[in-house]
């Protein structure tokens, strides 16, 4: 069923409504609703567009659009186990109600049994999509699993987080119902700081491989290296997310034990990114590596795309001699798998690679630098002199699938590599030197 752009429409049906086979409900530009489903927990009027909440029993897909009056869908529930019911729903789409508040009611997971897929857009009163009560423990226990893949937000204003608990008192009960979220997708949402809160809560997002998170605060220079971009560039999936606990750790320290499965990560234009992406000495990391889980060093990441981040001067640190020193079983190595680093616009970062990080990154398929105003070298040894045994990684050979190697408008750039390794030529290096710097550049 279909209801768009029905000004004067007041009410689908003076009696209760049977739609016991409707599967799809799309509903725009209805501006005299404020509540789909009646709630008869209130005593504020509410002109509802079903007079019954148990009226569809086999509703797929919701997509709202357009109801500026729209103040709630689903009715308020003190409880998850005030009613045993089975949600079919596996689609929600909602765009454009300002009045919306909660998208959800407070212990939503009866209706997440099905549901897939979480849709909200233009929203301007929505500060959190999954309010849950944790003082309601037998619904939780109950319905402790849904079927969510994915999670999109954009453009909503007063966003603060996508999870927010009450009297979290047995945090496993949330793990299993949100562990297959896999795609989470945050576009110009000024106000988001956290995926969950509390951050201490033990939250499992170990399907997730996809976090998506765009600032609109960029500048103009960043406006055009976008629309430079080619379309592969912009298909990259990506992540940005800062910990406020951390402030020179971008990688939020909370989701290194709960998004281990990452693949695909970006930083993009966030003025409170300082120093160094990955800082692998920061207090989360303080205690003996051998007794570290693998999963802490995102060994699936594969896209590494920093892009705006001016204050940053490292990707990356780590104390060498950790993982050099022999282990039983071996240290896995972190970044085993990643295959594509994309670095632009960032001033204050010098080189990318120390030697030792060059080694290990085997797989590494393509590298493409621009705009980054301090860069003076690719490979630098500055950051590795007091690491035991580094003399032994020197005359060595370095990313032996490396395919492509872009460096555009890198103005302080002297050379490459400052040491005499060997770049393997296995495969055809496609290589592109462009407005590197007035002087010379030592290949």
């Amino acid at each position: 069923m279909s209801l768009e752009n029905l000004p004067e429409m007041v009410c689908l049906c003076d009696n209760v409504i049977q739609l016991p086979e409707m599967m799809e409900l799309r509903l725009d530009g209805l501006p005299n609703f404020t509540s789909i489903y009646p709630d008869t927990s209130t005593t504020s009027p509410m002109q509802s567009l079903f007079n019954k909440e148990d009226v569809t029993h086999k509703l797929e897909k919701l997509d709202i659009s357009n109801m500026g009056n729209l103040k709630q869908i689903w009715p308020f529930r003190k409880s998850t186990c005030e009613k045993d019911e089975v949600s079919t729903m596996r689609q929600v789409t909602v765009r454009k109600c300002d009045s919306l508040t909660n998208l959800f009611p407070r212990n939503p997971l009866p209706l997440l049994n099905q549901l897939e897929e979480v849709v909200v857009k233009e929203c301007g009163s929505i500060e959190v999509l999954f309010n849950i009560d944790f003082e309601s423990v037998c619904g939780m226990r109950k319905h402790n699993s849904s079927k969510l893949r994915k999670i999109e937000v954009r453009e909503l204003q007063k966003l603060k987080e996508l999870w927010r608990m009450k009297g979290v008192n047995e945090s496993y009960t949330l793990v299993n119902s949100f562990k297959d979220v896999q795609t989470i997708h945050i576009e110009e949402c000024d106000n988001f700081t956290d995926i969950y809160t509390p951050t201490t809560t033990n939250f499992d997002l170990g399907a997730l491989t996809h976090y998506v998170s765009w600032s609109n605060s960029r500048d103009l220079e960043e406006r055009e290296r976008r629309n430079e971009m080619t379309e592969s560039d912009q298909e990259i999936n990506v992540m940005s997310e800062v910990d406020d606990y951390i402030p020179d750790v971008t990688y939020p320290s909370y989701l290194l034990h709960t998004c281990h499965h990452l693949q695909h990560l970006e930083l993009d234009s966030d003025q409170r990114v300082e120093e160094m992406v990955f800082d692998m000495d920061s207090p989360t990391c303080s205690r003996p590596l051998a007794t570290i889980q693998m999963p802490l060093l995102l060994p699936y990441l594969q896209t590494l795309n920093l892009q705006g981040l001016k204050e940053m001067s490292h990707v990356w640190k780590c104390n060498w001699n950790k993982f050099l020193i022999r282990h039983h079983p071996p240290l896995q190595f972190p970044f085993q798998n990643l295959t594509d680093i994309y670095l632009g616009h960032c001033p204050n970062i010098k080189y990318l690679f120390s030697p030792l990080m060059a080694k290990y990154l085997s797989n590494l398929k393509s590298v493409q630098i621009s705009w980054c105003s301090g860069m003076e070298e690719v490979i630098s040894r500055r950051d590795d002199e007091n690491t035991t045994s580094a003399s032994s990684y020197q005359d060595t050979t370095f990313f032996p699938h490396l395919d492509t190697l872009m460096l555009r408008n890198l103005a302080r750039l002297k050379c490459i590599d400052d040491e005499k390794n060997t770049w393997s030529r296995s495969n055809k290096i496609s290589s592109s030197v462009t407005n590197t710097t007035h002087g010379h550049l030592q290949v």
